[in-house]
């Protein structure tokens, strides 16, 4: 079946340990929806306890007023969660999860790096060891979308998304503070790896 990920988390009865949102580019018609606080609450209904949400976004060409709205609108529905920036590539991983507080287990993730396969994929985007993993780290979603400040929320009834990112994909962007390492990153780095 192919179908749009937000209607078949409506439409399925299912329940999921992990989800996955891998959207397009936020710029092209039609995929704004996918990263919409109703999206994100539909997502959180369908997790099992103890699941795990995961966003994938790319930031080029993207305004840091527009990462800013997504970390806002996310962290509505989860406010747990840890980002992760793929710098040679700009790609932003955000890993939330609806209840508790998401810790980096630094064992499963020497075990998984141990994996073939997830080697493999994970060669592919530089990422070879666990300090390639915690370089990408950028911290805490619940504290970037406050250095965010106060701004929009993306909802299915404003669409503020599908308006902004084609703007953002004609206009030069700079570099995005809220993605920079700091003094900032590394307490969070601290108090989430165990």
């Amino acid at each position: 079946m192919v179908e749009d990920a937000g209607t078949y988390l409506r439409s399925t009865k299912e329940d999921f340990d992990v989800i996955i949102s891998e959207p397009s580019n936020p710029w092209i018609a039609g995929v704004g929806n996918l990263f919409t606080k109703e999206f994100y609450e539909e997502a959180r209904r369908r997790l099992k306890p103890g699941g795990v949400f995961c966003q994938w976004i790319q930031t080029y060409s993207v305004s840091p007023a527009t990462l800013s709205a997504v970390f806002r609108t996310v962290v509505t529905t989860f406010p747990k969660g840890q980002l992760f920036y793929v710098e040679s590539s700009g790609d932003l991983i955000i890993l939330a999860v609806p209840d508790r507080d998401l810790i980096l287990d630094r064992s499963s993730m020497e075990a998984a790096l141990q994996r073939p396969a997830v080697a493999v994929d994970l060669a592919r985007i530089g990422i070879h060891s666990i300090d390639d993993v915690l370089g990408a780290y950028r911290g805490r979603l619940d504290r970037l979308a406050r250095e965010a400040g106060p701004g929009p929320i993306n909802t299915d009834d404003n669409s503020w998304l599908e308006h902004q990112a084609p703007l953002d994909l004609i206009t030069p962007q700079m570099e995005n503070p809220l993605l920079t390492p700091s003094s900032q990153v590394e307490a969070d780095l601290r108090s989430s790896v165990r």
